[in-house]
């Protein structure tokens, strides 16, 4: 949840840019052009600000993304090498200890 927190602050923001934007043009054809410039330029900053934190949350994702695919080839190169054996855990309320201990 909190990973995410970045992506819905930058999408919150490009929100309000579109807000300010919109109010800036209603404001300049009530001539009321000052007030129109502040609310552009609060309009422009949020959206530069929004786009820049959700660029930089999906730069981390991507990287994620990219650690864990070399991860995954790593384990599939030491799997090849060895045996590794799987177990089956059952999710249902049968399931007994007897059934995970391992006779060696």
């Amino acid at each position: 949840m909190l990973k995410k927190t970045r992506f819905y602050i930058g999408l919150t923001l490009i929100v309000q840019s579109l807000t300010f934007i919109a109010l800036s043009v209603v404001l300049f054809f009530k001539n009321k052009k000052n007030y129109a410039g502040l609310m552009l330029g609060f309009g422009t900053a949020s959206g530069i600000a929004g786009a820049a934190m959700i660029y930089k949350q999906l730069k981390r994702v991507i990287e994620d993304d990219r650690i864990l695919e070399a991860m995954d080839e790593l384990l599939e190169e030491e799997e090849n090498s060895r045996p590794y054996y799987r177990r089956e855990v059952p999710v249902d309320d049968t399931a007994s200890e007897e059934e995970f201990t391992e006779n060696v």
